[in-house]
């Protein structure tokens, strides 16, 4: 059943319409998700013991990630559930939701209250302990208080680190630290009580519960909410309207800056920085918002609420300051910010291009077949560029791009290859379909290499699998991904209701089906393996579609293919002239001791809780790894293509380009890159 014509699965937004009166009865969205999946899934599994036990560790994984608030004699009164959540919920029977409730709600008031009790004397920040990294839960209520002066007392010395970060040696004074212990014990207490406090008091529970009978078909079907529907057609549209602030949730659950959107209110207020921390938010009625005790979910939903249209936030810095910022929601165009990176490297007469693509995008999801995405712009600026001067290389640089709509992958693909195959889409019930060249004759011939990590997904490793696949460029890095399938996002109806009457009451990203290489084989569990391998700092921990729980497997399919590989690439001889460079790079040497101690990190059973272990964790989990702050020697000049170089550019432009421009001067990778595209220059001559 092909529910999508050819193969773009991205969102219509006439499509999207949606009741702001969300029916709370859990076995209503229920029966919705299960029946939808039923219907229009790619390959539904089996609603049996197996899929309810997934789908139970998942609940449970949400409620409770780091096995702090249930105990093993909790797990005992509702762990019956985990084989029966099938037969239950087909029932009709959600009454497991209450009873799950009110034993975590039972639990967290009971850790507040231990938390009172947790005296900064019993803290005894001086002496050396250990956590025990253990998967099993704590025992039971008698062992919790242990466990969480211990946890507190490592969320101490993370507060104290990131406040005092120069004073491990110095030490901080009784006051400062006792100033930090109530910090946290507020601070966590008001965290605990913000997961009830609301005005559904089953909110939490429920909602947890039906993402995670959706993703127990696999990682990216997935529930959606109102809110977080809405906030997904914020980001695709071209039109941004917000603060200006994207946000993350850091190691201390506070809420961080993680980029600022040029144009927006919080960029010209100047002294707004990446990595400062939103304490509180002040709105025009006088309610303060206290981000410490809010969820992360109801942050992003305030945020993207288009009725707050202004409010004060207050910020602490990096070094310790705090600041009241008196920010407003404006709209910035997509098309004054470039969706991709373009330079000249220069060096001994060659001119190598380097285009950065954090995402595939279009401009107008009403029409896909429209020439108006990264595809076509990216064409624009390659003709452009060959009108200057002659491409002697390029560079394609797909780090952390984790996809977006695959007809733009394909129409990437089609500039670098004259015809033929390249990909196979598999729906289901339908007859697996060729995915071609869109467009015949090629943009640019000449020697290319393709940057990738374990953070490039879906789109990017269609298109590095299909260049790698016709020989057409020489792919670089660490494996992808492995996301080797496709999505779309489908209503959930209350069926209850007469059908004039009917709006949706959520959404389920569902996949319907999946796509292969030109050669027939998977990119899904087992990524693209890159021709020159270098180190990926994420290789600690983790980040891969295999990892995920109910992935689908691996597999090649059964449909011939056509398409013509060029000349053999030298790869053996690129790989051993980048092994040597890398083995004389100190920046690549010290990379490696860092992910291998990392690794080490990950595995220890036992976790000590000391300044400087603290702070050494904190640093390689987080990838702070000095060296990537610093300046670099290349062999190249960096410069903005001549017709970029424009008189009426805006001055936030110009501010993100040279931001953009200091970052190519401190990026290794791109510099291995280089050195690679060089070889393969002279390779190929």
């Amino acid at each position: 059943m092909k529910i999508t014509s050819t193969i773009l699965f991205t969102l219509s937004l006439s499509a999207i319409v949606w009741s702001q009166s969300l029916s709370t009865d859990p076995c209503v969205m229920v029966e919705n998700i299960l029946s939808t999946i039923e219907l229009y899934h790619y390959d539904p599994r089996e609603i049996d013991d197996a899929w309810s036990a997934d789908a139970f560790d998942l609940w449970m994984a949400e409620l409770d990630p780091n096995k702090m608030i249930f105990t093993k004699v909790d797990m005992q009164k509702i762990g019956k559930y985990r084989n029966q959540l099938d037969d239950l919920l087909i029932s009709g029977d959600c009454s497991m939701i209450a009873e799950v409730q009110q034993i975590y709600i039972e639990q967290l008031n009971y850790i507040v209250d231990i938390n009172q009790n947790i005296s900064y004397e019993s803290i005894n920040i001086d002496r050396l302990e250990y956590m025990v990294r253990d998967s099993t839960r704590i025992a039971d209520r008698s062992a919790m208080m242990e466990t969480w002066r211990k946890y507190l007392k490592y969320k101490m010395y993370l507060r104290a680190i990131d406040l005092y970060p120069d004073s491990r040696d110095t030490g901080l004074s009784e006051v400062e630290w006792q100033s930090i212990y109530t910090d946290i014990i507020d601070r966590e207490n008001c965290r605990l009580k913000s997961k009830y406090n609301t005005g559904d008091d089953m909110a939490l529970v429920r909602e947890s519960l039906l993402r995670a009978i959706s993703l127990a078909f696999d990682p990216h079907t997935s529930y959606l909410s109102i809110s977080e529907t809405e906030d997904f057609i914020s980001h695709i549209n071209n039109e941004i309207v917000s603060f200006g602030l994207d946000i993350i949730e850091n190691e201390d659950k506070e809420i961080e800056v993680s980029a600022i959107l040029p144009g927006s209110s919080a960029w010209t207020a100047e002294t707004i920085e990446e990595g400062d921390v939103i304490v509180y938010i002040k709105r025009p009625d006088g309610q303060v918002l206290e981000l410490s005790c809010l969820q992360f979910d109801d942050i992003t939903t305030w945020l993207s609420d288009y009725s707050n249209t202004e409010a004060v936030f207050t910020l602490r810095h990096k070094d310790g300051s705090v600041e009241d910022y008196e920010l407003s929601r404006g709209e910035a165009s997509m098309e004054s910010i470039s969706g991709y990176q373009i330079y000249e490297l220069e060096d001994d007469g060659e001119r190598i291009i380097y285009i950065a693509l954090p995402s595939f995008y279009v401009d107008d999801y009403g029409d896909e077949y429209l020439a108006n995405g990264c595809a076509n712009d990216i064409a624009k600026e390659l003709l452009t560029l060959s009108r200057e001067g002659s491409i002697d290389g390029l560079i394609m640089d797909l780090r952390f791009n984790a996809g977006g709509p695959i007809l733009e992958a394909l129409r990437m693909v089609g500039m670098f290859i004259n015809f033929g195959t390249v990909g196979v889409a598999d729906y289901r019930d339908d007859e697996p379909t060729i995915l071609k060249d869109p467009d015949r004759g090629v943009l640019y011939a000449g020697p290319m290499t393709v940057l990738v990590n374990s953070a490039s997904a879906s789109a990017s490793e269609l298109f590095a699998s299909a260049l790698q696949d016709h020989r057409r460029a020489v792919i670089v890095g660490d494996t992808t991904y492995g996301k080797g399938t496709i999505q779309t996002i489908l209503p959930l109806w209350d069926m209850r209701m007469k059908e004039e009457e009917m709006v949706p009451i959520g959404y389920i990203n569902t996949t319907i089906g999946r796509f292969f290489r030109p050669n027939q084989y998977s990119v899904q569990q087992v990524g693209v393996a890159p021709d020159v391998y270098l180190p990926d700092p994420f290789e600690a921990f983790r980040i891969s579609e295999r990892y995920e729980t109910a992935a689908l497997p691996d597999m090649r399919i059964d449909k011939k293919t056509y398409y013509r590989r060029a000349a053999e690439l030298p790869i053996s001889a690129l790989r051993e002239s980048s092994l040597q460079r890398l083995a004389r790079d100190s920046t690549f040497r010290e990379l490696q001791q860092i992910i291998e101690a990392a690794q080490g990190y990950m595995e220890q059973d036992t976790f000590e809780i000391s300044w400087s272990n603290v702070e050494s964790y904190t640093a390689q989990t987080s990838g702070d790894m000095d060296f990537f702050e610093t300046e670099l020697e290349l062999p190249y000049t960096i410069s903005l293509p001549t017709h970029m170089e424009r008189p009426e550019m805006s001055d936030f432009v110009r501010e993100l380009q040279a931001e953009n421009l200091k970052s190519m001067h401190m990026d290794m990778y791109v510099r291995e890159a280089y050195y690679i595209t060089k070889d393969l220059i002279k390779q190929t001559k």
